[in-house]
């Protein structure tokens, strides 16, 4: 099945690249161009969004997607350089933040890596995190009756938790283990990611150091 991608930006010339290359990659792509209403397909769930938050209405769709769905998987794109935008994006949950112009490749490694299962559990780790149970293959967590969706990076960060199940992690650290060497932005970013992770796991206890990181035992 064809890996849909919702494009919501008003650079037609943009559109057309990015489609090209995705088209190419095998993504099923839908462009909301001029004229074209992105908030009457919110429910539609793709599989990943694209959004330009250039003129910050890109930030309204954000909202609406996440209201729908809160683990969707976003990118933001912006050819403004501005920290507060992207420091937002992050905190309304979206996976990347890329700034233009962006090299085509770049986006459609980020996209092969979110495609990608999410690396397996040390034998040693198992599964379980606490009182919940995780499910790499659907990117979900179980506790009793309850079903919490996740998004790539709040897995992502559970993953680390049961990889390093008991240790003390720096926030730096934490920053390499799920954004990845290349990332350049504010630590900020992880304190933002257990926020929203401990709103959706409430019976998860992560343990805050302060002035450091987080635990998890």
């Amino acid at each position: 099945m064809a890996f849909k991608v919702y494009l919501v930006d008003q650079d037609e010339a943009f559109c057309e690249m990015l489609v090209f290359f995705l088209t190419r990659e095998g993504c099923q792509v839908t462009v909301f161009g001029q004229g074209v209403k992105p908030l009457d397909r919110v429910e539609e769930r793709p599989d990943l969004w694209i959004i330009s938050v250039d003129d910050g209405a890109g930030f309204k769709v954000m909202t609406a997607v996440k209201a729908i769905d809160e683990a969707a998987a976003v990118i933001l794109t912006s050819a403004r350089e501005q920290l507060l935008d992207r420091v937002l994006g992050l905190e309304l949950g979206c996976e990347d933040f890329l700034l233009k112009p962006l090299s085509p490749r770049e986006l459609v490694l980020r996209i092969r890596k979110m495609r990608e299962p999410a690396n397996p559990l040390p034998a040693a780790a198992g599964v379980n995190l606490q009182e919940y149970k995780l499910e790499p293959d659907k990117r979900i967590a179980v506790s009793e009756q309850e079903v919490v969706g996740l998004t790539s990076k709040e897995f992502e960060l559970l993953l680390v938790f049961c990889r390093h199940r008991g240790l003390i992690l720096s926030r730096e650290q934490i920053l390499q283990l799920v954004w990845g060497e290349g990332y350049s932005g504010p630590d900020r970013v992880v304190d933002d990611l257990v926020r929203r992770t401990r709103r959706k796991m409430k019976k998860l206890r992560i343990e805050t150091i302060y002035g450091y990181g987080y635990r998890v035992s």
